[in-house]
């Protein structure tokens, strides 16, 4: 198991997805343009069995629920992204 500098455990296993998006760039001078993109990655779905926990196991703050709360079994790997970007195009 991998320790990252912050002392957490580190994932290094290799996980295969999708990913959907779209974009928008506007020319806004003769070699200028600017853009936004916007794209959604969907890694799937990851077992908790590569050395660590993924939540933890904690007494019930709640008087109902005797005993521990469990962790997840598994986490969710996906992320929206949005970037934004200038360009300048060179001419000869």
């Amino acid at each position: 198991m991998q320790v990252g500098l912050d002392g957490q455990p580190r994932q290094t296993n290799f996980q295969v997805g999708w990913t959907a998006g779209a974009g928008l760039e506007w020319a806004f001078a003769d070699n200028w343009t600017a853009k936004i993109e916007y794209l959604f990655v969907d890694l799937g779905t990851a077992p908790c069995n590569h050395g660590y926990s993924c939540g933890y196991d904690a007494p019930s703050a709640v008087a109902p629920l005797p005993g521990p709360v469990s962790a997840n079994d598994v986490v969710k790997l996906n992320e929206n992204l949005i970037r934004f970007g200038v360009n300048f195009k060179f001419v000869h």
